[in-house]
């Protein structure tokens, strides 16, 4: 989502420049910071919907028509922007369902909400209920890169961030042009200072994934850091032509604007 993609850019503009050499302080950076998003307003009619299949879940989801109705709750709960709502009730449905397809949409929402906390300990907690989620799947199917990758950004915000780096690690040496997998890596070096280390990542990435927009901006904002002022122009310029999204657009403007 582009939008996203201006929130996490922006993020990393405010945290601190200071330049660090190892994984340890990539990790110790990472697990204490937060990402800015926040709830979304929620249609009129959506909230109606929403207190209408509210009122049908008095009790516990003890039957196939309750598990459905959490199911159907949760979506709405999702596409209103209320992702800590719609973990929840994807986690009652998949209480009764106990499906592969209902633990995955419940580790899914868990770790969206976990994604767009504002909240430090909330992020933490929604975090490890995607862990343990994500978790379960991959004990019965061990070879999902791309569940591995949000698995190990879940400890990110854990007592054992170090782990979340070696499963990134883990990811790439197997696959090394998995998209997320490098975007992550650029992120984590960024957010700890290592310009030098983000840059190589994320020229892995455009070299691999060239159509990412957030990883070229990303690029940039790691090119700005290492004071190379130019490349860093030159980045945003191809980050702007590559997207018409007006947030993104506004955002470059801004990144431009610190730089002159």
């Amino acid at each position: 989502m582009l939008i996203s993609c201006a929130l996490v850019v922006g993020a990393i503009y405010l945290l601190p420049k200071a330049v660090v050499e190892n994984d340890a302080a990539m990790s110790s950076s990472a697990s204490s910071t937060s990402n800015n998003a926040g709830h979304q307003e929620v249609a009129s009619e959506v909230q109606q919907a929403i207190n209408q299949f509210r009122a049908r879940l008095t009790g516990g989801v003890n039957d196939q028509k309750t598990a459905i109705f959490a199911d159907s709750l949760a979506e709405l709960y999702q596409n209103a922007g209320r992702f800590d709502s719609a973990a929840a009730y994807f986690e009652q449905a998949a209480s009764f369902f106990g499906t592969e397809a209902s633990i995955l949409k419940s580790a899914e929402a868990y770790y969206q909400a976990f994604s767009f906390s504002v909240d430090n300990a909330k992020s933490k907690v929604l975090a490890e209920k995607a862990r343990q989620f994500f978790s379960s799947l991959l004990e019965k199917k061990p070879d999902q890169p791309d569940l591995k990758v949000k698995l190990a950004m879940t400890y990110m915000v854990s007592d054992g961030p170090m782990q979340g780096i070696a499963m990134l690690r883990e990811v790439l040496e197997k696959y090394p042009e998995h998209e997320q997998a490098l975007l992550n890596m650029g992120i984590l070096s960024i957010r700890s200072g290592q310009f030098a280390k983000a840059i190589d990542w994320l020229r892995r990435l455009d070299k691999a994934h060239p159509e990412n927009v957030e990883g070229q901006m990303l690029l940039g904002a790691a090119y700005a850091g290492a004071g190379e002022k130019e490349k860093a122009l030159e980045q945003y310029e191809r980050a702007r032509k590559m997207t018409t999204d007006p947030a993104v657009q506004q955002q470059l403007d801004a990144y431009v604007k610190d730089l002159n």
